[in-house]
């Protein structure tokens, strides 16, 4: 079987191809990354962060700073670079011109391609996204189902629904709602709307001049809220054991609306960012502000939780009683002042349930148990300094734990750099934080990051990265102090006609000596013409044993490109649990979906792609497990 397994890997060496619009390649594989780091919720933030994107792409005539760090893979330099060229030469009118800018080349423009908007704005509206025509209203309609058969305990229909809309008036003012239903769960639940078993709502402004302040944001219902670095609050995607040197330092919106269909994490009440200019050395200062009053999954026993559950599913008699079973209430604000080149804030979460705590107290989570009221606060800084961001925050929480990260980001030479340190002591509470973190979340771990990239000839990417975590006190299922080194190195190209990928793993963990060490990749190219592409990508991982898969993919597109047909064979043999191993599919928009390649047989879905102008754009897809997917998506 090994010989089979390598005949395989060197067959995709010398002959595998890529897929389906090279742009969307790098989204695949960042989002594979955070996957693998952070689980599928966060990949699918990811992924919904650049759906919005390319159905908003951002102005880049219009762009400042902050605006830029929406893009999140972008380094201080390339947006400092492209920020002084239009100060030099104007308006950057077409693609090939911004390949021109200095830290830019054709491979990154390619990649951003989707999300910018090089037109010049004649409507004297001020918002640096919508992309296109400028329209006063603009409507974005999703609709996806799916049949998923079940357990025999399940107490409704083995349907999955989910609904999406939003509007834009004048590219300020937003509504937004969604109604989800999983598989298995009743289609008309307690709310007494169907397939309304997650309902979330928000309405929401932003860019409102009032005397002489600015709602940079206002939300009210469902929203995410993001602080400093994420050490007391960030309930959005990480970025961390991702490629993407500048996805090091975190960068959003203090305050947006939430727009995830994931059941568990947001906020809902109301929340705001304000803002008001200063002078010449300070830009601006803001004051980000909000309250929360949420239901939360629990089994509660004698008026006590006993247990919290974050996977939103209720489709049992057992798990329908516990949604929503007790309340609790954050609350917090920063105070950021922000100049050209120095920002400082100051950042406060506080936090409450309506019901005591009934945790069993074990080893392994005996540091992280609170009662009554908790929370936290912290300082937080970045720096320009020539090409380099310095970046850190310190935090403490209400027991006197503290938590503390300092990091960079910058070029020198041709080389883009960047390096995160953290120290999490093993008592740190901070149930709403998402800081750098190479387990799920900040506490007990102390660790260095390094990541490194540059393009050679050719344009082919060179990237490469180092982490190492030490662990000093009992995790889950670990009772003992551990650590763990992760390294990789990653070649990239990609042009119009063909892309390719080659990246080298080794990932080592102390407990009971793992080590997997791996290769993944892909090569890809238009097949005769540009109607038809190939893509192979394949991986070899060896931990106790080899494992590996090999995947074809074609796409061919017809009547103009508005009717896309998607199509993989996989074959795996990966019998080691420790050594599984996952593969991105294409799935229904603002959706993630990853394989586990676990055993050995074949897989593969089917997935059909039709654009009409009238309607949207319509997804139909049946993979081998013969579920069968449908989508729509519609602007107008």
């Amino acid at each position: 079987m090994r010989g089979r397994i390598l005949i395989l890997a060197a067959f995709f060496l010398l002959v595998a191809v890529d897929l389906t619009g090279q742009e969307s390649e790098w989204i695949a594989n960042m989002a594979e990354e955070i996957s693998e780091q952070g689980g599928e919720d966060l990949a699918n933030a990811f992924i919904e962060h650049f759906e919005y994107l390319s159905t908003s792409p951002l102005k880049i005539n219009y762009a400042d700073r902050n605006d830029f760090e929406k893009l999140i893979v972008l380094t201080n330099f390339q947006i400092e670079s492209l920020i002084e060229y239009r100060k030099s030469s104007g308006n950057i009118l077409s693609a090939a011109e911004l390949s021109l800018v200095n830290g830019f080349d054709e491979t990154l423009v390619r990649m951003l391609l989707p999300y910018l908007d090089f037109t010049i704005d004649l409507s004297g509206e001020s918002s640096v996204f919508g992309g296109g025509e400028y329209k006063k209203f603009r409507h974005n309609l999703l609709l996806k189902s799916y049949i998923e058969r079940g357990a025999d305990n399940e107490i409704g229909e083995p349907v999955y629904m989910q609904l999406r809309y939003k509007c834009l008036y004048k590219n300020r003012y937003q509504l937004g709602i969604l109604l989800e239903n999983d598989a298995g769960e009743k289609i008309i639940g307690s709310s007494g709307i169907p397939f309304g078993d997650f309902i979330s709502l928000h309405m929401a402004v932003k860019d409102i001049n009032f005397k002489g302040w600015k709602i940079k944001n206002l939300v009210i219902g469902d929203y995410s809220a993001r602080f400093g670095q994420g050490l007391v609050m960030w309930n959005s995607f990480n970025m961390q054991g991702n490629s993407s040197v500048g996805g090091m330092f975190k960068r959003a919106d203090a305050i947006s609306p939430y727009t995830s269909s994931t059941e568990y994490g947001y906020l809902r009440g109301f929340a705001a960012t304000i803002s008001k200019p200063i002078g010449r050395r300070v830009d601006c200062i803001d004051l980000s502000f909000f309250w929360s009053y949420n239901g939360v999954d629990a089994t509660v026993k004698n008026g006590k939780y006993t247990s919290l559950s974050a996977n939103g599913l209720h489709n049992t008699e057992s798990l329908l009683k516990r949604k929503m079973a007790i309340r609790e209430m954050v609350w917090g604000a920063s105070l950021r002042m922000q100049s050209h080149r120095v920002s400082f804030g100051i950042n406060w979460v506080s936090y409450g349930f309506n019901t005591y705590n009934g945790i069993k107290i074990l080893d392994y989570n005996r540091f992280q148990q609170y009662y009554g009221i908790h929370g936290n606060i912290s300082a937080d800084f970045y720096w320009l300094v020539q090409n380099y961001r310095l970046f850190g925050e310190v935090a403490l929480d209400y027991g006197g734990n503290i938590a503390m990260l300092a990091g960079f980001i910058g070029r020198n030479g041709e080389w883009d750099l960047g390096g995160i340190a953290r120290y999490y002591s093993k008592g740190y509470i901070a149930p709403h934080s998402g800081g750098y973190s190479s387990s799920g979340g900040c506490y007990n771990q102390t660790g260095i990051s390094l990541s490194a990239a540059r393009y050679l000839r050719g344009g082919v990417q060179l990237s490469m990265g180092l982490e190492g975590t030490y662990y000093p006190w009992y995790r889950y299922n670990i009772p003992s102090d551990t650590y763990q080194v992760k390294g990789w190195a990653k070649l990239e190209f990609a042009s119009d006609n063909s892309s390719w990928g080659v990246k080298l793993y080794n990932n080592f963990t102390s407990n009971r000596s793992v080590n997997k060490v791996g290769v993944k990749g892909n090569y890809g190219t238009n097949l005769f013409c540009k109607w038809l592409q190939v893509k192979g990508r394949g991986e070899l991982a060896y931990c106790t044993s080899l494992s590996g898969y090999l995947a074809a993919d074609v796409v061919a597109k017809a009547c103009r490109e508005k009717l896309r047909f998607y199509f993989r064979v996989a074959y795996y043999n990966c019998k080691d649990w420790l050594g599984r191993l996952y593969i991105y599919e294409n799935d229904l928009p603002m959706s993630f979906s990853s394989k586990l390649m676990y055993g050995e047989g074949l897989n593969g879905y089917v997935m059909a792609q039709y654009k009409n102008s009238k309607f949207g754009t319509l997804y139909l897809k049946i993979n081998s497990d013969l579920l069968f997917k449908v989508g729509l998506k519609s602007e107008f």
